[in-house]
Formats: C-alpha cells, sequence, structure tokens
C-alpha cells in the first residue's frame, strides 16, 4: 500500500481564521488550521508536510476529514522530522488532559513513530523546534510516544485515542504550546528506507483540569509475616492532581480483625484508631500527605486493610482511585512472639521445671 499512494497523497493545507482558547479542540474537518504551525525539519526535505487526510487510505476518527503525514516528508532513506505546533495557550495548568486519536493504515509494513511535546513560554519561544532533524528546540518536554521502538505492526491500525494528563508545571496558569512531531529515520519512499508509511491525526482536546482530584495508594512492608504477633507497617498515601487545593480530606482506615492497633504517624493532620479517621486537612497539587499505622497481626490467614479518601468540600470527577487495599497474610503455622516479658517468663517457667527435674533425681 505504501508505493499506490505515493502519487495521490499531496500538501491541502486549508486555513480556518477561528482563534482558538482553551478548552482547546481541534477536528481537522478541513486540513492544517491557520492557528496551527506546520514546521517540516526532516533531512532532505521532501515533498509534503502535514496534509488533509485521504480518506481513500482511512476515514476520519470523526467529522469531516483529519491531518495525516507520510513517508514523502523526507527523500530516500532520510530522516523524518515534521511539527504540527498547537495554537499558543495563556492557561496551562497541571491536571489539564491532552487526548488525540492517531492511526496508521491496515497492513502497514512500514513502521512509524509520533511523539506529543510540550513547550511553556511566548509565542516566539514555542515557536522554536530547532534547525536539525534531531533537536526539538524548546519542545523538551514529551507527553506521548507512539510506537517509540518504530516496530512493525506497533502503530495502531485503527483509530486509537492516546492522552496525556500534564504534572510538573509551575503552580499556577502557565503559557506554552504543544506539538506533534512525526519523528522517523531511515524513512521515505524509496528502496533504501525501511521506515515510514502513512499516519492520520484526528479529535484533539485540551481540556481543564478538574479542581479537585485525590489519590490514594497504600502499601505495607511484610505481606507475608511467618509469625504471629509481628509488627507490620501500613503506608498511605494521599496526592491531589486537580487545579485547585482540596480541603476538608479525610481518609477512612479501621483496621479490620486481626490487626491490633500500635502506633500512628502522619505527615499532617491527625489519625484516631478508634473511629479509623485520618483527619488530613488540605491537600494541594504540588505534593503528597502520608500515614503510617503500626500493627500487629494476631491471626493467620489474608487480611485485607483497605482506606479510602474523601473530600468534605469538593466532589471528586475521579473516584476510581480514591480507594486503595493491602493484604497481609500471615501464616497459619506461626508461632506466637513472646516479646520481653514473655521471653523472661519462659525462662522462668524452663527454670522451675529443670529444678522439678533434678530434686526428682536426688
Amino acid at each position: 500500500m505504501k508505493t499506490t499512494f505515493r502519487l495521490l497523497l499531496v500538501l491541502v493545507v486549508a486555513v480556518s481564521g477561528a482563534a482558538s482558547a482553551q478548552p482547546l479542540t481541534e477536528a481537522f474537518d478541513s486540513g492544517v488550521p491557520g492557528t496551527w504551525l506546520p514546521l517540516n525539519n526532516s533531512v532532505p526535505l521532501g515533498t509534503t508536510g502535514w496534509f488533509t487526510g485521504n480518506p481513500g487510505v482511512f476515514p476520519a476518527q470523526a467529522g469531516a476529514g483529519y491531518v495525516a503525514a507520510n513517508f514523502n516528508n523526507t527523500t530516500d532513506n532520510g530522516t523524518i522530522s515534521n511539527w504540527l505546533i498547537s495554537p499558543q495557550l495563556a492557561n496551562l495548568q497541571n491536571g489539564e488532559v491532552l487526548s488525540f486519536s492517531t492511526r496508521t493504515e491496515v497492513g502497514s509494513l512500514f513502521p512509524d513513530l509520533l511523539e506529543v511535546r510540550l513547550c511553556l513560554g511566548d509565542t516566539t519561544a514555542c515557536s522554536n523546534v530547532g534547525g536539525t532533524a534531531a533537536s526539538v528546540g524548546n519542545f523538551t518536554t514529551l507527553l506521548v510516544t507512539v510506537n517509540p521502538t518504530l516496530a512493525v505492526g506497533g502503530y495502531p491500525t485503527s483509530w486509537t485515542q492516546f492522552s496525556s494528563t500534564l504534572g510538573g508545571l509551575p503552580v499556577g496558569v502557565n503559557q506554552g504550546r504543544f506539538a506533534f512531531r512525526y519523528a522517523v529515520p531511515s524513512a521515505g519512499p524509496g528502496p533504501l528506507a525501511v521506515n515510514s508509511d502513512y499516519i492520520g491525526i484526528d479529535t484533539v482536546n485540551l481540556t481543564a483540569a478538574p479542581p479537585v482530584d485525590l489519590a490514594l495508594t497504600k502499601t505495607v512492608d511484610n505481606p507475608a509475616p511467618t509469625v504471629l504477633g509481628l509488627t507490620v507497617t501500613f503506608t498511605i498515601t494521599v496526592t491531589n492532581a486537580g487545579a485547585l487545593p482540596a480541603t476538608g480530606v479525610i481518609v477512612a482506615d479501621l483496621l479490620p480483625a486481626g490487626l491490633q492497633f500500635v502506633s500512628a504517624t502522619a505527615s499532617q493532620g491527625s489519625y484516631n484508631s478508634g473511629t479509623g479517621l485520618w483527619t488530613v486537612g488540605t491537600v494541594d497539587n504540588t505534593g503528597a500527605r502520608t500515614l503510617t499505622i503500626r500493627a500487629n497481626v494476631n491471626v493467620a490467614g489474608p487480611i485485607i486493610n483497605t482506606a479510602t479518601v474523601t473530600s468534605a468540600d469538593q466532589p471528586d470527577p475521579n473516584p476510581a482511585n480514591n480507594t486503595a487495599s493491602a493484604t497481609v497474610n500471615a501464616s497459619s503455622t506461626s508461632i506466637p512472639a513472646l516479646g520481653d516479658f514473655g521471653l523472661l517468663a519462659f525462662g522462668l517457667l524452663l527454670g522451675l521445671v529443670g529444678l522439678l527435674v533434678l530434686r526428682r533425681v536426688a
């Protein structure tokens, strides 16, 4: 199929004068919008850049069209570095989600690779992708790579959605742009090229970060103690991927039967072993809150300890990551741990037995 479309695929650019604003949505129904910046840094430079997708290769994921790039971005055995840069965005924040759909043609034997990169800065800074096929300019943050190993069959052959949640940005709002980079070495239309075929991109969305998105993880340091009475330590970590601080945060973690509370240490707030409630308070989107609970294991067999985080003040649109469990499975052949007092009593008992034996012998 690669050779079939060499003469059919031509560059078509449709200009859209609409300004973009967040949340950003782009359907590419008319090809490459005028608000997007195409830059082809391929070496040698080929005959195509980004163009309106050919429905004869495959139809759009949604709507009337999509954008595409192909092996003709360079010449035989060249290196493709073809950029499609978004409009300037004025309010990038941690927790925002960038999603898009992409695919190649069915049965492709020439692997493709797509990167999605982020630049923080003004329009000038975020128009700089460097001057070579290997450079990325100011787009130093890699968000997504599709088929990073250039495996044959590794690029999806049906429309597949990919997404990335922005994180690690400076607190507050930021300006910048993201870019799609069709990046393929040993590419091109000639007989020496082993990579590059044809890819499409459709339905790009940048959705605002939810105000609050709490998440909880839980681990135990010794999930399989061999002796009943041993102390295990549970660690609960709470994070917030939302755009705003979460307030009134509470974690419910009441120890189940078989676990005897010993102590608890919280990085913030306090834990009540009677109710099982950890009153966390405020959790912003720049750090984590942790709680460690030490408990003795008094029952053999699996014991599941579950914790759940909630906010009393804000709804959480993603409750699926608000609960986590850790399991302790003590051996049924365990020997109870004696402790210091138990060892002393056991020693006295052995001494008494020894005296009785000596008296009987005498």
